[in-house]
C-alpha cells in the first residue's frame, strides 16, 4: 500500500502542473488511507470545485471545519465557493473567520473583496481591497482590484488615482493604462484617455483593448477617421468584438456612409445579440414597417431582461420607441422612451441629484454681472478678429443643421461643438465673487483663435456650435466684440420632447428627466432674453427652426448675409457636406431638409407630463 504522505505530495505536484484528473485520483487515494487528513481534504475539495463538483467540494470543506473550526485554508476556500453558489451571507461569514484567524494576511482580504465585487457587492468590496493594500502596498494586483471597484461604484476620480498607483509600481502594465484610460473617458477627459491609449499601443500593439481605447478617445475628440482606423485594427486582432463592430458602424454613419455601416451593425448583432447600440444604430436609419412587429416583440423581451447591461437595454428601448413612433403607436413609443431614459439615468446618474438651485444661481450671477452698463462703458481692448462664428441654442434646437448649412459655404469651416469657453471659464470670470478677470481675456482670446485656426487656417470663419455657449456669451463678446452670434430657436414643446427622446453618448445631467429639462429650458430662455437685450443687434441674429425648414433658401440667405459673405448655392445642399458630424443629429443633417419634426409634440400630447408647462413658450 502506498504512503498517504507521498500520495498527497504527488497530488500537490499534479495540481501545480494543472493535471486535475491525476491530482484528484491521488488525493482520493490518500483520503482512503487517512480520511481526516485536512491538507488532502482541502486540496481535494478545490479539485472538485474546479472540475464542476461544487456541492461535493463544499461538503468536504465543511467536514474539515467540523473537525477544526479554525482551519484557515478551509475557510478561504469555502468562502469563494459559497459566493459562487449564491450564498453571500454564508460566504462572508467564512471570509471574516479567515480574517480573524490570520488578520495580517492581505490575500484573504483581497479574496473576499474580489468575491464581493464579482457578485455585485462592489461598494462593500472596496474596504477589503483597501485593507489588503494597507498590509501590502507594493502588490499591483491589489491596486488593480481597488481601481476596478472604485470605477464600478462610480467613484471615478478615486479609481483614476488607484490606476495611477498601479502604474507607479508597473509603468508598462497595459492593463493599468487601459483601465486608467477608460476612467478618463468616463470623466470626459479625452486627451488623457488618448495618451493612455497611445502608450498602451506602443507597449502592446497586438492588444485589441488598447486600440479600442484609442478609438474611443479619438471619437470623443471628434477625430472620427482616426477612430475608424483604430477600430479596424482592433477587429484585425480580434474579430469577435461586438462593441468594435457596433461602434465602427456608428462612426461610419457619422461620416454619412450609411450603406457601409449597415453590414457592420448586422455583424455586431451576430457576434453579440445583446448589443443595444447596434440595434439603435440600425433602427435610426430606416423607418419601421408592419413587417417589423415580430422583431420588435423579440427586442422588447431582450430590453426587459434584467441580466442584460443597463446601457444596452437603454439603447434597445430607444430603438423600440423610435420604431413604435414610426408605426404610429405613440403611447407605446412614449412608454419605451420612459424606459430608455430610466435605464440611461441608472447608468449615468445613479444616486446623483441635479443641484437645480446652483444651476439657476449661475444664470442669476451671469445676468447680474454682464449688464448693459458693463458693455457700454468697457474700454475695448479685445481681439478684433471676426473669425469665430458662434451658433447657440438649446440642445436639439437645430444648431447642427445650421452649422451644416453655414459650413457648406466655401468661406466657412465647421468647428463642431468646442468646449473651449467652458474649459476656460474659471480663468475669465468668478461668478460667485462677481469678478471678470479682464487681464486674462487677451490670452484666452488668442488661445481660442489658435484653436479655431488649427481647425481651418484658410477660411474667413470657423463655427463653434456648442449649444450651451448661450451661457458664455458675456465672455465671448468681451473677448471678440466683432464675432457674430447666431441663436437657433425652436418650438419649446418640440425642442424639449426631442431632448427627452434622444440617446446621448454622454448625456447632460438634465436631459433624462422631464422636470429637469423644463427647468433647464426656462433658464435658457431667461439667459437668451438677457443677451437679446444687451448685445448689439448686428452681432446677434435669431432664426427659427420652423422658418428654416419651411423656407430654406430665404433663411439660409439670411444667415450668409449676416456674416457679410456672397451667396453660394452650395448652402442649399447641406446634405452633400462631407464633414464629419459627431452629434446625435448625424442622420438628420445628411438628409434634405424635412418638416416631419415640426409639431411632433402633438403626437404625444396626452403623455407630455411636465412639458405641459412649456405651452406657448419659446
Amino acid at each position: 500500500m502506498r504512503n498517504a504522505h507521498d500520495l498527497i505530495e504527488q497530488g500537490q505536484r499534479a495540481y501545480a502542473r494543472n493535471d486535475l484528473v491525476a491530482a484528484g485520483l491521488l488525493l482520493k487515494e490518500a483520503l482512503a488511507i487517512n480520511p481526516i487528513d485536512a491538507t488532502a481534504t482541502v486540496l481535494y475539495a478545490v479539485v472538485c470545485a474546479r472540475t464542476g463538483k461544487r456541492s461535493i467540494a463544499i461538503e468536504y470543506l465543511l467536514n474539515v471545519l467540523r473537525r477544526d473550526p479554525n482551519h484557515f485554508e478551509a475557510h478561504v476556500a469555502i468562502s469563494t465557493l459559497l459566493f459562487a453558489a449564491g450564498k453571500p451571507n454564508e460566504a462572508l461569514f467564512h471570509g471574516q473567520r479567515a480574517i480573524e484567524i490570520q488578520p495580517e494576511e492581505p490575500e484573504v482580504y483581497c479574496n473576499v473583496g474580489r468575491d464581493l465585487a464579482k457578485h455585485g457587492q462592489i461598494q462593500e468590496s472596496i474596504a477589503y481591497f483597501q485593507k489588503s493594500i494597507e498590509l501590502s502596498p507594493g502588490v499591483p494586483a491589489y491596486h488593480l482590484e481597488l481601481a476596478a471597484a472604485m470605477a464600478g461604484s462610480g467613484r471615478l476620480q478615486e479609481s483614476a488615482e488607484s490606476w495611477q498607483r498601479l502604474l507607479s509600481l508597473q509603468p508598462s502594465a497595459t492593463i493599468g493604462l487601459i483601465g486608467l484610460g477608460r476612467v478618463r473617458l468616463a470623466l470626459f477627459d479625452f486627451p488623457s484617455a488618448e495618451e493612455c491609449g497611445r502608450k498602451a499601443v506602443e507597449i502592446d500593439n497586438k492588444s485589441a483593448d488598447a486600440h479600442m481605447l484609442l478609438a474611443l478617445a479619438a471619437s470623443g475628440m471628434g477625430n472620427v477617421s482616426e477612430a475608424e482606423q483604430c477600430l479596424r485594427r482592433a477587429l484585425e486582432i480580434n474579430l469577435k468584438q461586438p462593441f468594435a463592430h457596433g461602434l465602427l458602424g456608428w462612426l461610419l454613419q457619422e461620416k454619412g456612409c450609411f450603406e457601409a455601416a449597415r453590414p457592420l451593425l448586422i455583424e455586431s448583432l451576430q457576434v453579440s445579440p445583446t448589443s443595444g447600440i447596434a440595434y439603435y444604430a440600425l433602427n435610426r436609419t430606416q423607418k419601421a414597417t408592419e413587417d417589423d412587429r415580430t422583431g420588435l416583440s423579440q427586442l422588447q423581451r431582450l430590453a426587459d431582461d434584467p441580466n442584460i447591461g443597463l446601457i444596452d437595454r437603454s439603447y434597445m428601448y430607444y430603438a423600440l420607441a423610435k420604431a413604435r413612433e414610426d408605426l404610429g403607436d405613440y403611447e407605446a413609443s412614449m412608454t419605451s422612451y420612459d424606459a430608455a431614459n430610466q435605464s440611461a439615468g441608472a447608468v449615468w446618474f445613479d444616486k446623483m441629484q441635479w443641484d437645480r438651485e446652483s444651476y439657476i444661481r449661475t444664470f442669476d450671477r451671469t445676468i447680474e454681472l454682464f449688464t448693459p452698463e458693463y458693455f457700454d462703458g468697457r474700454d475695448v481692448s479685445a481681439i478684433q478678429s471676426a473669425t469665430p462664428l458662434i451658433v447657440i441654442g438649446m440642445i436639439r434646437s437645430g444648431t447642427t443643421l445650421v452649422e451644416q448649412i453655414l459650413s457648406s459655404h466655401p468661406a466657412i469651416s465647421a468647428g463642431g461643438e468646442l468646449t473651449f469657453w467652458h474649459d476656460h471659464a474659471d480663468q475669465a470670470v468668478d461668478l460667485e465673487l462677481g469678478k471678470i478677470f479682464l487681464d486674462a481675456i487677451p490670452k484666452i482670446a488668442q488661445d481660442y483663435l489658435e484653436t479655431l485656426r488649427q481647425i481651418s487656417s484658410s477660411t474667413q470663419y470657423v463655427t463653434d456650435k456648442l449649444p450651451h455657449n448661450y451661457a458664455m456669451l458675456g465672455i465671448v463678446h468681451t473677448a471678440f466684440p466683432n464675432a457674430r452670434i447666431i441663436h437657433v430657436r425652436r418650438n419649446a414643446l418640440d425642442n424639449c420632447l426631442s431632448i427627452y427622446t434622444t440617446p446621448y453618448g454622454h448625456p447632460p445631467i438634465f436631459t433624462l428627466y422631464r422636470e429637469n429639462i423644463v427647468c433647464a429650458y426656462l433658464q435658457y430662455l431667461r439667459m437668451v432674453a438677457h443677451w437679446r437685450a444687451v448685445l448689439p443687434s448686428n452681432r446677434f441674429l435669431e432664426i427659427d427652426y420652423e422658418d428654416l425648414v419651411s423656407n430654406r433658401e430665404a433663411v439660409s440667405r439670411k444667415l450668409i448675409d449676416f456674416v457679410d459673405l456672397e451667396w453660394s448655392p452650395t448652402c442649399l445642399h447641406h446634405e452633400h457636406n462631407q464633414r464629419i458630424v459627431n452629434t446625435p443629429s448625424a442622420w438628420q443633417v445628411r438628409q434634405p431638409i424635412y418638416n416631419t419634426s415640426v409639431e411632433r409634440w402633438r403626437r404625444f400630447e396626452p403623455w407630455l407630463g411636465a412639458f405641459e408647462e412649456l405651452r406657448g413658450l419659446g
